[in-house]
Protein backbone atom coordinates (compact mmCIF):
# COMPACT_ATOMS: atom_id res chain seq x y z
CA UNK A 1 0.00 0.00 0.00
CA UNK A 2 2.98 2.26 0.49
CA UNK A 3 4.42 1.84 -3.00
CA UNK A 4 1.22 2.61 -4.87
CA UNK A 5 1.13 6.34 -4.11
CA UNK A 6 4.80 6.65 -5.14
CA UNK A 7 4.11 4.87 -8.41
CA UNK A 8 1.15 7.12 -9.09
CA UNK A 9 3.17 10.20 -8.36
CA UNK A 10 5.94 9.09 -10.75
CA UNK A 11 3.39 8.24 -13.43
CA UNK A 12 1.76 11.65 -13.15
CA UNK A 13 5.16 13.35 -13.33
CA UNK A 14 6.06 11.51 -16.56
CA UNK A 15 2.65 12.23 -18.08
CA UNK A 16 3.01 15.93 -17.26
CA UNK A 17 6.45 16.03 -18.87
CA UNK A 18 5.20 14.24 -21.98
CA UNK A 19 2.26 16.63 -22.21
CA UNK A 20 4.57 19.63 -21.97
CA UNK A 21 6.67 18.23 -24.84
CA UNK A 22 3.57 17.74 -26.99
CA UNK A 23 2.35 21.28 -26.28
CA UNK A 24 5.77 22.71 -27.10
CA UNK A 25 5.82 20.79 -30.39
CA UNK A 26 2.33 21.92 -31.38
CA UNK A 27 2.59 25.51 -30.15
CA UNK A 28 3.89 27.00 -33.44
CA UNK A 29 1.05 25.29 -35.34
CA UNK A 30 -1.48 26.61 -32.87
CA UNK A 31 -0.09 30.12 -33.14
CA UNK A 32 -0.18 29.91 -36.91
CA UNK A 33 -3.86 29.03 -36.71
CA UNK A 34 -4.60 32.16 -34.67
CA UNK A 35 -4.88 35.69 -36.00
CA UNK A 36 -1.17 36.24 -35.73
CA UNK A 37 0.36 36.39 -39.16
CA UNK A 38 2.59 33.72 -40.65
CA UNK A 39 5.24 36.25 -41.70
CA UNK A 40 5.62 37.33 -38.08
CA UNK A 41 6.31 33.76 -36.97
CA UNK A 42 8.67 33.22 -39.89
CA UNK A 43 10.74 36.20 -38.80
CA UNK A 44 10.83 34.90 -35.23
CA UNK A 45 11.77 31.33 -36.20
CA UNK A 46 14.54 32.35 -38.60
CA UNK A 47 15.83 35.40 -36.77
CA UNK A 48 19.31 36.50 -37.80
CA UNK A 49 20.66 39.30 -35.57
CA UNK A 50 22.99 40.42 -38.36
CA UNK A 51 20.22 40.77 -40.96
CA UNK A 52 18.41 44.10 -41.51
CA UNK A 53 14.79 44.13 -40.39
CA UNK A 54 12.22 46.36 -42.12
CA UNK A 55 9.10 46.92 -40.03
CA UNK A 56 5.81 47.95 -41.58
CA UNK A 57 3.68 50.15 -39.36
CA UNK A 58 1.18 51.79 -41.73
CA UNK A 59 0.94 54.70 -44.14
CA UNK A 60 3.80 57.15 -44.73
CA UNK A 61 4.10 59.80 -42.03
CA UNK A 62 5.15 63.40 -42.44
CA UNK A 63 3.96 66.91 -43.15
CA UNK A 64 5.05 66.37 -46.77
CA UNK A 65 6.16 62.72 -47.09
CA UNK A 66 6.03 62.82 -50.92
CA UNK A 67 5.49 65.34 -53.73
CA UNK A 68 2.02 66.91 -53.56
CA UNK A 69 1.84 65.64 -49.97
CA UNK A 70 -0.65 62.74 -50.10
CA UNK A 71 -1.39 59.67 -52.20
CA UNK A 72 -4.05 61.56 -54.19
CA UNK A 73 -1.57 64.40 -54.91
CA UNK A 74 -4.11 67.01 -53.78
CA UNK A 75 -1.67 69.57 -52.37
CA UNK A 76 -3.62 69.70 -49.12
CA UNK A 77 -1.64 70.34 -45.92
CA UNK A 78 -2.59 68.41 -42.79
CA UNK A 79 -1.42 71.30 -40.60
CA UNK A 80 -2.25 75.01 -40.64
CA UNK A 81 -0.29 77.31 -42.92
CA UNK A 82 1.08 80.54 -41.44
CA UNK A 83 -1.29 83.47 -41.10
CA UNK A 84 1.47 86.07 -41.23
CA UNK A 85 4.82 84.51 -42.05
CA UNK A 86 8.37 85.51 -41.19
CA UNK A 87 11.57 83.76 -42.17
CA UNK A 88 12.71 81.28 -39.51
CA UNK A 89 15.92 80.19 -41.26
CA UNK A 90 17.54 79.90 -44.67
CA UNK A 91 20.11 77.42 -45.94
CA UNK A 92 22.10 77.38 -49.16
CA UNK A 93 23.09 73.93 -50.41
CA UNK A 94 24.41 72.72 -53.73
CA UNK A 95 21.83 72.82 -56.55
CA UNK A 96 18.81 70.55 -56.16
CA UNK A 97 16.39 69.39 -58.84
CA UNK A 98 13.64 67.59 -56.93
CA UNK A 99 11.02 68.42 -54.33
CA UNK A 100 12.23 67.86 -50.73
CA UNK A 101 10.24 65.89 -48.15
CA UNK A 102 9.26 67.04 -44.66
CA UNK A 103 9.06 64.48 -41.83
CA UNK A 104 6.52 64.39 -39.03
CA UNK A 105 8.99 66.08 -36.63
CA UNK A 106 9.72 68.95 -39.03
CA UNK A 107 13.00 67.57 -40.40
CA UNK A 108 13.67 68.32 -44.07
CA UNK A 109 15.05 65.62 -46.39
CA UNK A 110 16.57 66.81 -49.65
CA UNK A 111 18.58 65.23 -52.46
CA UNK A 112 21.74 67.15 -53.33
CA UNK A 113 23.75 65.61 -56.15
CA UNK A 114 25.00 62.23 -54.93
CA UNK A 115 23.81 62.77 -51.36
CA UNK A 116 20.65 62.48 -49.33
CA UNK A 117 20.72 65.22 -46.68
CA UNK A 118 18.58 65.57 -43.55
CA UNK A 119 18.16 68.95 -41.82
CA UNK A 120 16.29 69.46 -38.56
CA UNK A 121 13.45 71.95 -38.12
CA UNK A 122 15.88 74.65 -36.92
CA UNK A 123 17.99 74.43 -40.08
CA UNK A 124 20.82 72.39 -38.56
CA UNK A 125 22.34 69.56 -40.63
CA UNK A 126 21.79 66.13 -39.06
CA UNK A 127 23.46 63.82 -41.58
CA UNK A 128 24.26 63.26 -45.24
CA UNK A 129 24.52 59.89 -46.99
CA UNK A 130 26.37 59.36 -50.27
CA UNK A 131 24.80 57.07 -52.87
CA UNK A 132 28.02 55.50 -54.21
CA UNK A 133 28.78 58.52 -56.41
CA UNK A 134 25.48 58.08 -58.26
CA UNK A 135 23.31 61.16 -58.66
CA UNK A 136 19.79 60.79 -57.35
CA UNK A 137 17.14 62.12 -59.70
CA UNK A 138 13.84 61.23 -58.05
CA UNK A 139 12.21 63.19 -55.26
CA UNK A 140 12.79 61.64 -51.81
CA UNK A 141 9.77 59.77 -50.44
CA UNK A 142 9.29 58.99 -46.75
CA UNK A 143 7.99 55.63 -45.56
CA UNK A 144 5.92 54.88 -42.46
CA UNK A 145 8.99 54.30 -40.28
CA UNK A 146 10.73 57.49 -41.41
CA UNK A 147 13.07 55.91 -43.95
CA UNK A 148 13.85 57.66 -47.25
CA UNK A 149 13.35 56.06 -50.66
CA UNK A 150 15.08 57.53 -53.72
CA UNK A 151 16.12 56.42 -57.23
CA UNK A 152 19.56 57.32 -58.65
CA UNK A 153 20.63 57.92 -62.24
CA UNK A 154 21.81 54.33 -62.56
CA UNK A 155 18.21 53.23 -61.96
CA UNK A 156 18.95 51.89 -58.49
CA UNK A 157 16.35 52.21 -55.74
CA UNK A 158 17.82 53.12 -52.33
CA UNK A 159 16.32 52.91 -48.86
CA UNK A 160 18.01 54.99 -46.16
CA UNK A 161 16.76 54.85 -42.58
CA UNK A 162 15.97 57.96 -40.55
CA UNK A 163 19.45 57.87 -38.97
CA UNK A 164 21.13 58.04 -42.40
CA UNK A 165 22.15 54.38 -42.76
CA UNK A 166 21.62 52.61 -46.07
CA UNK A 167 19.29 49.66 -45.47
CA UNK A 168 19.46 48.31 -49.01
CA UNK A 169 19.94 49.21 -52.66
CA UNK A 170 17.95 47.48 -55.38
CA UNK A 171 18.86 47.76 -59.11
CA UNK A 172 15.68 48.25 -61.12
CA UNK A 173 15.22 46.05 -64.23
CA UNK A 174 14.63 48.78 -66.80
CA UNK A 175 14.84 48.58 -70.57
CA UNK A 176 15.70 52.10 -71.69
CA UNK A 177 17.61 53.15 -74.79
CA UNK A 178 21.13 54.49 -74.09
CA UNK A 179 20.22 57.88 -75.54
CA UNK A 180 17.34 58.13 -73.08
CA UNK A 181 19.58 57.03 -70.22
CA UNK A 182 21.88 59.97 -71.00
CA UNK A 183 19.03 62.45 -71.19
CA UNK A 184 18.97 65.16 -68.57
CA UNK A 185 15.22 64.93 -68.08
CA UNK A 186 14.14 61.52 -66.84
CA UNK A 187 10.70 60.48 -65.68
CA UNK A 188 10.54 58.75 -62.33
CA UNK A 189 8.28 59.04 -59.29
CA UNK A 190 7.76 56.81 -56.28
CA UNK A 191 4.91 56.04 -53.91
CA UNK A 192 5.43 54.33 -50.55
CA UNK A 193 2.59 51.89 -49.81
CA UNK A 194 1.12 50.95 -46.41
CA UNK A 195 2.47 47.38 -46.57
CA UNK A 196 6.05 48.64 -46.82
CA UNK A 197 6.41 48.15 -50.56
CA UNK A 198 7.26 50.94 -53.02
CA UNK A 199 5.67 51.65 -56.40
CA UNK A 200 8.04 53.23 -58.90
CA UNK A 201 6.77 54.86 -62.10
CA UNK A 202 9.87 54.86 -64.29
CA UNK A 203 9.71 56.05 -67.90
CA UNK A 204 7.36 53.46 -69.45
CA UNK A 205 7.23 50.99 -66.57
CA UNK A 206 5.51 50.45 -63.25
CA UNK A 207 7.55 48.49 -60.71
CA UNK A 208 6.61 47.22 -57.27
CA UNK A 209 9.46 46.57 -54.83
CA UNK A 210 8.84 45.06 -51.40
CA UNK A 211 10.08 46.34 -48.04
CA UNK A 212 13.26 44.26 -48.33
CA UNK A 213 14.19 45.56 -51.80
CA UNK A 214 12.98 42.58 -53.83
CA UNK A 215 11.13 43.16 -57.10
CA UNK A 216 7.56 41.88 -56.82
CA UNK A 217 5.83 43.00 -60.01
CA UNK A 218 6.52 44.80 -63.26
CA UNK A 219 4.14 46.31 -65.82
CA UNK A 220 5.12 48.01 -69.09
CA UNK A 221 3.35 50.56 -71.27
CA UNK A 222 3.98 51.91 -74.76
CA UNK A 223 3.98 55.51 -73.53
CA UNK A 224 5.98 57.55 -71.03
CA UNK A 225 4.41 58.06 -67.62
CA UNK A 226 3.81 61.65 -66.48
CA UNK A 227 3.16 62.90 -62.96
CA UNK A 228 2.98 60.64 -59.95
CA UNK A 229 1.29 57.41 -58.94
CA UNK A 230 -2.13 58.10 -57.43
CA UNK A 231 -3.67 55.95 -54.71
CA UNK A 232 -7.27 55.09 -55.68
CA UNK A 233 -8.75 52.74 -53.09
CA UNK A 234 -7.11 49.37 -53.68
CA UNK A 235 -5.90 50.47 -57.09
CA UNK A 236 -3.34 52.92 -58.43
CA UNK A 237 -3.83 55.41 -61.24
CA UNK A 238 -1.19 56.82 -63.61
CA UNK A 239 -1.26 59.17 -66.60
CA UNK A 240 0.88 59.11 -69.72
CA UNK A 241 2.38 61.79 -71.93
CA UNK A 242 -0.48 61.56 -74.43
CA UNK A 243 -3.13 61.89 -71.71
CA UNK A 244 -4.11 58.23 -71.38
CA UNK A 245 -5.20 57.23 -67.86
CA UNK A 246 -4.52 53.71 -66.55
CA UNK A 247 -5.44 51.83 -63.38
CA UNK A 248 -3.43 49.06 -61.77
CA UNK A 249 -4.48 46.67 -59.03
CA UNK A 250 -1.49 44.36 -58.47
CA UNK A 251 -1.05 41.63 -59.52
CA UNK A 252 -3.63 42.21 -62.27
CA UNK A 253 -2.78 43.79 -65.63
CA UNK A 254 -3.17 47.51 -66.30
CA UNK A 255 -6.64 48.73 -67.29
CA UNK A 256 -7.21 51.75 -69.52
CA UNK A 257 -9.75 54.13 -67.97
CA UNK A 258 -9.92 56.92 -70.51
CA UNK A 259 -8.23 59.84 -72.27
CA UNK A 260 -7.68 63.38 -71.03
CA UNK A 261 -7.38 64.66 -74.60
CA UNK A 262 -3.88 66.11 -74.39
CA UNK A 263 -0.66 66.33 -72.39
CA UNK A 264 -1.36 66.52 -68.62
CA UNK A 265 1.15 69.05 -67.35
CA UNK A 266 2.51 67.86 -64.03
CA UNK A 267 0.10 64.94 -63.95
CA UNK A 268 -3.25 64.97 -62.19
CA UNK A 269 -4.92 64.60 -58.81
CA UNK A 270 -7.83 62.63 -57.45
CA UNK A 271 -10.66 65.03 -56.69
CA UNK A 272 -13.07 62.42 -55.37
CA UNK A 273 -13.96 58.76 -55.41
CA UNK A 274 -14.23 58.70 -59.20
CA UNK A 275 -12.73 61.94 -60.53
CA UNK A 276 -9.25 62.72 -61.83
CA UNK A 277 -8.47 66.37 -62.58
CA UNK A 278 -5.58 67.71 -64.66
CA UNK A 279 -4.45 70.70 -66.68
CA UNK A 280 -4.22 69.62 -70.31
CA UNK A 281 -1.87 71.32 -72.82
CA UNK A 282 -1.98 74.48 -70.72
CA UNK A 283 -5.32 75.24 -72.37
CA UNK A 284 -7.89 73.78 -70.01
CA UNK A 285 -8.59 72.20 -66.65
CA UNK A 286 -10.54 68.98 -67.16
CA UNK A 287 -12.16 66.30 -65.00
CA UNK A 288 -12.19 62.64 -66.03
CA UNK A 289 -14.83 60.30 -64.63
CA UNK A 290 -12.79 57.20 -63.80
CA UNK A 291 -15.88 54.98 -63.99
CA UNK A 292 -17.27 56.09 -67.36
CA UNK A 293 -14.25 57.69 -69.07
CA UNK A 294 -16.20 60.90 -69.76
CA UNK A 295 -14.08 64.09 -69.81
CA UNK A 296 -15.60 67.41 -68.71
CA UNK A 297 -13.85 70.76 -69.34
CA UNK A 298 -14.01 72.92 -66.21
CA UNK A 299 -12.15 76.09 -67.14
CA UNK A 300 -10.08 77.23 -70.13
CA UNK A 301 -7.09 79.49 -70.64
CA UNK A 302 -9.41 81.96 -72.33
CA UNK A 303 -10.82 82.81 -68.91
CA UNK A 304 -7.55 84.45 -67.91
CA UNK A 305 -6.03 85.19 -71.31
CA UNK A 306 -2.90 83.17 -70.52
CA UNK A 307 -1.89 79.50 -70.18
CA UNK A 308 -3.00 77.52 -67.16
CA UNK A 309 -0.31 75.87 -65.05
CA UNK A 310 -0.57 72.35 -63.66
CA UNK A 311 -0.99 70.31 -61.68
CA UNK A 312 -4.07 71.74 -59.94
CA UNK A 313 -4.70 71.79 -56.19
CA UNK A 314 -7.79 70.57 -54.32
CA UNK A 315 -8.86 72.50 -51.24
CA UNK A 316 -10.75 71.04 -48.27
CA UNK A 317 -14.07 72.32 -49.65
CA UNK A 318 -13.63 70.30 -52.85
CA UNK A 319 -12.72 73.33 -54.96
CA UNK A 320 -10.13 72.80 -57.70
CA UNK A 321 -7.54 75.57 -57.78
CA UNK A 322 -5.34 76.45 -60.71
CA UNK A 323 -3.14 79.44 -61.57
CA UNK A 324 -2.35 81.12 -64.86
CA UNK A 325 0.99 82.24 -66.25
CA UNK A 326 0.19 85.86 -65.44
CA UNK A 327 -0.52 85.07 -61.78
CA UNK A 328 -4.28 84.76 -61.58
CA UNK A 329 -5.89 82.19 -59.30
CA UNK A 330 -9.05 80.41 -60.39
CA UNK A 331 -11.21 78.13 -58.24
CA UNK A 332 -13.91 75.94 -59.79
CA UNK A 333 -16.35 73.48 -58.30
CA UNK A 334 -17.29 70.07 -59.68
CA UNK A 335 -19.86 71.68 -61.99
CA UNK A 336 -17.28 73.94 -63.60
CA UNK A 337 -18.63 77.05 -61.86
CA UNK A 338 -16.03 79.71 -61.11
CA UNK A 339 -16.31 80.26 -57.34
CA UNK A 340 -12.98 81.86 -56.53
CA UNK A 341 -10.82 84.31 -58.43
CA UNK A 342 -7.87 86.43 -57.29
CA UNK A 343 -4.66 87.98 -58.55
CA UNK A 344 -1.76 86.53 -56.56
CA UNK A 345 1.00 88.28 -58.48
CA UNK A 346 1.43 91.66 -60.10
CA UNK A 347 3.68 90.62 -62.96
CA UNK A 348 5.34 92.89 -65.49
CA UNK A 349 3.94 91.89 -68.86
CA UNK A 350 5.93 91.61 -72.06
CA UNK A 351 4.66 90.84 -75.53
CA UNK A 352 1.42 89.21 -76.58
CA UNK A 353 0.23 86.25 -78.58
CA UNK A 354 -2.54 86.00 -81.17
CA UNK A 355 -3.79 89.43 -80.22
CA UNK A 356 -4.64 88.19 -76.75
CA UNK A 357 -3.48 89.30 -73.33
CA UNK A 358 0.30 89.66 -72.83
CA UNK A 359 2.21 86.95 -70.98
CA UNK A 360 5.03 87.21 -68.43
CA UNK A 361 8.43 86.34 -69.84
CA UNK A 362 11.26 85.17 -67.60
CA UNK A 363 14.62 84.36 -69.16
CA UNK A 364 13.20 84.70 -72.66
CA UNK A 365 10.41 82.12 -72.26
CA UNK A 366 7.22 81.48 -70.39
CA UNK A 367 8.00 80.08 -66.98
CA UNK A 368 6.05 77.63 -64.83
CA UNK A 369 5.35 78.21 -61.16
CA UNK A 370 5.16 75.38 -58.62
CA UNK A 371 1.60 74.36 -57.64
CA UNK A 372 -0.20 75.81 -54.63
CA UNK A 373 -0.81 74.18 -51.27
CA UNK A 374 -3.94 74.66 -49.14
CA UNK A 375 -4.99 74.08 -45.54
CA UNK A 376 -8.26 73.33 -43.72
CA UNK A 377 -8.91 77.00 -42.94
CA UNK A 378 -8.92 77.87 -46.64
CA UNK A 379 -5.50 79.54 -46.69
CA UNK A 380 -3.22 79.09 -49.68
CA UNK A 381 0.56 79.29 -49.93
CA UNK A 382 2.42 79.83 -53.19
CA UNK A 383 5.78 80.58 -54.75
CA UNK A 384 5.81 82.05 -58.23
CA UNK A 385 8.33 81.63 -61.04
CA UNK A 386 9.43 85.19 -60.30
CA UNK A 387 10.59 84.03 -56.85
CA UNK A 388 7.76 85.75 -55.02
CA UNK A 389 6.47 83.87 -51.96
CA UNK A 390 3.04 84.69 -50.62
CA UNK A 391 -0.10 83.71 -48.74
CA UNK A 392 -3.77 84.15 -49.60
CA UNK A 393 -6.09 83.81 -46.63
CA UNK A 394 -9.65 82.50 -46.56
CA UNK A 395 -11.00 86.05 -46.87
CA UNK A 396 -9.01 86.80 -50.01
CA UNK A 397 -6.38 88.95 -48.30
CA UNK A 398 -2.99 88.64 -49.99
CA UNK A 399 0.30 88.97 -48.11
CA UNK A 400 3.83 88.89 -49.47
CA UNK A 401 6.29 86.71 -47.57
CA UNK A 402 9.34 87.29 -49.80
CA UNK A 403 9.52 89.47 -52.91
CA UNK A 404 12.20 87.45 -54.70
CA UNK A 405 13.59 84.43 -52.92
CA UNK A 406 15.25 82.84 -55.96
CA UNK A 407 15.05 82.64 -59.75
CA UNK A 408 13.86 79.03 -60.14
CA UNK A 409 11.62 77.84 -57.28
CA UNK A 410 10.82 74.12 -57.10
CA UNK A 411 8.15 73.75 -54.44
CA UNK A 412 6.32 75.16 -51.46
CA UNK A 413 5.54 72.57 -48.76
CA UNK A 414 3.80 72.41 -45.36
CA UNK A 415 6.35 71.95 -42.58
CA UNK A 416 4.34 71.77 -39.36
CA UNK A 417 1.71 73.87 -37.62
CA UNK A 418 2.09 77.46 -38.81
CA UNK A 419 5.19 76.62 -40.90
CA UNK A 420 6.03 76.17 -44.58
CA UNK A 421 9.14 75.43 -46.61
CA UNK A 422 10.18 76.82 -49.99
CA UNK A 423 12.85 75.05 -52.08
CA UNK A 424 14.80 76.46 -55.04
CA UNK A 425 16.83 74.83 -57.79
CA UNK A 426 19.84 76.92 -56.75
CA UNK A 427 19.93 74.96 -53.48
CA UNK A 428 18.22 77.58 -51.32
CA UNK A 429 15.87 76.28 -48.63
CA UNK A 430 13.82 78.83 -46.71
CA UNK A 431 11.60 78.04 -43.73
CA UNK A 432 8.78 80.43 -42.82
CA UNK A 433 6.64 80.43 -39.69
CA UNK A 434 4.05 82.57 -37.95
CA UNK A 435 5.35 85.94 -36.86
CA UNK A 436 5.82 86.29 -33.14
CA UNK A 437 3.99 89.28 -31.53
Amino acid sequence: MVGRPTFLRNTRRWVARAGALVVAALLPWGLWRTRWSAPSLARADTFDPAAPVVRVVGPPLGYAPRPRIDGARTGRAVTALPTRAAEAWRRRLLPIATTPAVADNGDVVVVVGTEVVRIDKTGKSLWSTTLDQATAFSAPVLTSDGAVVVVDNGYVLWRVDRAGHVQWRSPLPVNIAPARRRARQRRVTSLAVDDGSVLVALEQQLLRVDAAGELLLRQSLQETLVGGVLRWGKRYVVTTDSGAVWAWQPPEALTRLGELGGHPRGGGLLAGERTLAAVVDGDRLVALDLKTGVVTPLVTAGTTGSPLQGPPTLDYNGILLVTSAIGELLGVNSHGELVRRAAIENVGLLGSRDGGAPFPVVGGSLSTSPPLISDRAGRLAFVRASGRVGLLDEHGELSTVARRLCSVPIAVLPAGDGRMLVACESGTLAMYENETP
